[in-house]
């Protein structure tokens, strides 16, 4: 998204003269466009995000004292309202996008800012789904939880972030019917979870 700016951006700068008008003026809306894109991306990952530290904060993470079990299920509730987060979102390829958001990437942005626009009602959507009925995404993610308990094998005695396999075949066989998973979620880091963990040592 930045890589398409900067040639918007560059574009303007060479579009200075008068008979430039018509061609300043729309590379104006698609720079005001992509520039309104990237806001909602970035809106929408740090909607997200919140929602995961309000379920850490509610289940008493961060705090001395707790068992290794309430460690563990802390962190499988960690990953299972990540998981569940990116369910509500449609089209799917929107979690893509904010991967690429996340990860610094520069991908590409295609077509007019009539398209651009047409994703920014996607975000717009796909934020309202994030945030709406919050009392519902805490009780997907404790159900989707449990089952990963059912699932989640660790290297050691002591730890508490079980292998990722193990996390793997839980989510998949967690998925309800009809829907995939199409992105890497503890490779990619969706959502930030990886800074959320309860730790052995903490």
């Amino acid at each position: 998204m930045r890589a398409r700016l900067s040639a918007v951006q560059a574009a303007l700068a060479a579009s200075q003269r008068w008979w430039h008008y018509f061609r300043r003026r729309e590379l104006l809306r698609q720079r005001a466009a992509i520039e309104a894109e990237a806001a909602s991306t970035e809106q929408e990952l740090e909607e997200a995000r919140a929602q995961l530290v309000k379920l850490e904060e509610a289940g008493g993470a961060r705090y001395p004292g707790l068992s290794l079990d309430a460690r563990r299920m802390l962190n499988l509730t960690i990953i299972a309202a990540a998981q569940v987060l990116a369910l509500r979102i449609t089209p799917h390829t929107l979690v893509r996008r904010m991967i690429e958001a996340m990860s610094r990437s520069e991908p590409l942005m295609e077509g007019t800012p009539e398209h651009a626009m047409a994703s920014m009602q996607e975000i717009a959507r796909a934020r309202a789904a994030l945030t709406g009925n919050p009392q519902g995404l805490a009780t997907e993610a404790r159900r989707l939880a449990d089952h990963l308990a059912a699932h989640a094998q660790y290297r050691l005695p002591g730890e508490t972030l079980p292998r990722d396999e193990s996390v793997y075949h839980g989510l998949r066989s967690g998925l309800p019917r009809g829907q995939q998973m199409h992105w890497d979620l503890l490779g990619q880091d969706l959502w930030g979870v990886s800074g959320l963990f309860y730790n052995t040592e903490e």
